[in-house]
């Protein structure tokens, strides 16, 4: 929200440009950090760090590190698709720039929750994998799951139905053409938040039980598919072709972790409630 706030600021009232959208990020980034640190020493004494903490061997750091670089990757991996993508929608002019730019403001902010649902899971399961109650991870994610799904299609609702007015709030109600090609995004987008919501919840509940290969497969796997998609389709659909490579990418990540989850989630069944 801060940045959406800083955004408007930065560019239409100090006119600082390209400059002021990356201000607006980075302040706003900042800002939630520092909130987070208040938190953290008001109502967080167990994250409080002190002379001891600092006092480990190398393989507790090796154990930190296989599960942690896995994690660290998966934001990478994002990042290089998603410059992939406008690489793509560069050759489909400025106005399917701005729609998909605006498009996708209100694209981050519907999926947050869902992103944080998921890394919910990996605590989650971190936690009861460590205390060996299996059974708790089990129900944990299932449950979750469904929260993440029911939500996802509410998100969906909103980001359809209101979306034309959301767009217009970043380009300007007058920018009909580029509110209609943004509302292209929002509604292919939208209608697979479920999908993605399971994402989140198999990739990090898996992160969460040690299982680092299969989500960095999947990461993969997402890279090639959106990368796959933005060029193939966006050449022969234009614009429409160019959303598509979010939903193929969730597509193409989520089956190889859903099996993976599965496959573990047999496994589990095995441990005594």
């Amino acid at each position: 929200i801060l940045n959406i706030i800083l955004d408007y600021v930065c560019i239409l009232v100090f006119h600082m440009g390209v400059a002021g959208a990356g201000w607006a990020t980075v302040v706003s980034q900042l800002f939630s950090g520092l909130l987070c640190l208040v938190y953290i020493g008001k109502k967080l004494p167990i994250l409080h760090l002190r002379p001891s903490d600092w006092k480990v061997g190398w393989s507790f750091h090796l154990d930190h590190l296989k599960v942690g670089l896995p994690m660290a990757f998966q934001p990478s991996i994002i990042a290089i698709g998603s410059i992939a993508l406008q690489s793509a929608l560069n050759n489909l002019g400025s106005t399917a720039v701005a729609a998909y730019t605006a498009a996708q403001k209100i694209d981050n902010l519907a999926v947050q929750p869902m992103a944080s649902f998921g890394v919910t899971m990996a605590t989650y399961t971190a936690q009861n994998y460590g205390a060996g109650d299996m059974q708790r991870i089990r129900r944990g994610v299932r449950q979750c799951g469904i929260i993440s799904v029911i939500f996802s299609i509410l998100a969906a609702l909103i980001v359809i139905l209101a979306g034309r007015f959301f767009v217009g709030l970043f380009v300007g109600s007058e920018n009909t053409e580029v509110i209609d090609l943004a509302m292209v995004y929002l509604v292919i987008n939208g209608a697979m938040y479920f999908v993605l919501a399971l994402l989140f919840v198999y990739r990090n509940a898996l992160q969460g039980l040690g299982k680092t290969f299969v989500p960095t497969l999947a990461g993969v796997m997402e890279l090639l598919m959106r990368i796959f998609v933005a060029f193939t389709l966006a050449s022969t659909l234009g614009f429409a072709g160019a959303c598509m490579a979010n939903p193929a990418a969730w597509i193409g990540a989520t089956i190889p972790l859903a099996i993976a989850y599965f496959t573990v989630s047999h496994q589990l069944k095995k441990y005594p409630p």
